[in-house]
Order: C-alpha cells, then sequence, then structure tokens
C-alpha cells in the first residue's frame, strides 16, 4: 500500500464568525491501491469535518 499522500495549496482564514479551509490531497497509485487527487475544502461554523470533492475519500 502507499501510505504517502501528499497534501498541497493549503490555505486557511478566519473571519470573527468562522475559519475556512481549503487544500488538495493525493495518492500514488500502488500495486494493492488506486491512487486519487481530491481537493477538501470547509469551515468550522457549519460542522467541523467536510467530505472532500471525491466523497469516497
Amino acid at each position: 500500500a502507499t501510505d504517502n499522500w501528499p497534501v498541497s495549496g493549503f490555505s486557511v482564514g478566519c473571519s470573527p464568525a468562522a475559519c475556512a479551509y481549503k487544500f488538495t490531497v493525493t495518492r500514488a497509485t500502488g500495486s494493492t491501491n488506486p491512487g486519487f487527487n481530491t481537493t477538501c475544502e470547509g469551515n468550522d461554523y457549519t460542522s467541523d469535518w467536510h467530505s472532500c470533492a471525491d466523497s469516497s475519500i
């Protein structure tokens, strides 16, 4: 399995109401796992956790 999941393009911004984040996470294809590349974003106003663009990740 490929255990290295590089994160890039991380950004975060806060206002008095909430903080928002966005980043891209990737995993290279390995001999026993598929590769992927997806963007994740969310905020701490509506919930602590949000699904990434590819919700199967």
